[in-house]
């Protein structure tokens, strides 16, 4: 039986020093991200603690508060006998009462300890956005670049092309003086000429490209080894922003939204 040979898939590219300056600062975001959602999540994950002291609260004014029905009957002569308390329920809810607000007490300050890691967290992502903005403009002019040795390579064959032009009218030119009027075919062959001349060397209209390079450095600023016309096909997700309201949220979202760039030293 023959053998049937796979045939592998080309290797991606190297990433230049541009690209690969701008996937480590977007890995050095990644894991400021991660570590703003890491915090969050454990300051929210306390406050569970802190919903255990009203039920703690109320069950304990609960039981007071039936204790002060009771006397009042039996102040009334509703009831015989003087109401007792009952010192081991009471105890009981008195102490976990006791325990719930202990617990939401050490639980606040824990949460402040999380939120403080939290914000030490998040203070570099400001300078890492303007770096990673910045690094993706240099990558953009970077891709522009190649574009330099087609067009240097359509001006010369414009160039080119222009002085056969002026070549071809010169000789249709050449003999003819001033005034003949032996040449009329000839002169309006060369008027043709030139309006056809003219029309074939106008400019296009201008196309406007700047939404497409525009859409190529926000592409960039999530990931590093995207290319041109890769990114005109993707959507752009809104990035993380520190001051959202529910970090924890906005900080995940951030996270699952920009691909792993790690470079390997």
């Amino acid at each position: 039986m023959r053998k049937q040979t796979q045939t592998k898939a080309p290797a991606a590219p190297p990433l230049s020093p541009a690209r690969i300056r701008l996937a480590d600062l977007q890995r050095q975001r990644l894991d400021a991200l991660s570590g703003v959602a890491a915090e969050t999540e454990n300051a929210n994950r306390l406050n569970v603690i802190h919903d255990g002291v009203e039920p703690a609260r109320s069950a304990l004014a609960a039981c007071d508060s039936e204790r002060a029905a009771a006397m009042s009957r039996w102040a009334k002569n509703l009831i015989n006998g003087r109401p007792t308390t009952n010192s081991a329920q009471r105890e009981t809810l008195a102490r976990a009462l006791a325990d719930a607000e202990q617990a939401s007490n050490a639980a606040r300050v824990a949460k402040s300890e999380f939120q403080a890691n939290a914000e030490r967290a998040r203070q570099p992502l400001q300078r890492m956005d303007l770096e990673i903005r910045k690094q993706a403009k240099i990558v953009a002019l970077e891709e522009a670049a190649k574009l330099l040795p087609a067009i240097a390579e359509a001006i010369a064959t414009a160039e080119s092309l222009h002085s056969r032009l002026e070549a071809a009218r010169a000789e249709a030119m050449s003999g003819i003086e001033w005034g003949a009027t032996g040449y009329g075919e000839v002169n309006a062959a060369v008027v043709a000429f030139d309006q056809a001349r003219g029309l074939a060397e106008a400019k296009p209209q201008p196309t406007d490209l700047a939404t497409d390079w525009r859409k190529f450095t926000a592409a960039l600023e999530q990931s590093a080894g995207i290319d041109f016309e890769g990114a005109q096909a993707t959507v752009i997700p809104t990035l993380f922003s520190p001051s959202a309201p529910d970090l924890a949220t906005a900080a995940m979202m951030a996270v699952a939204s920009f691909p792993t760039q790690s470079i390997v030293r």
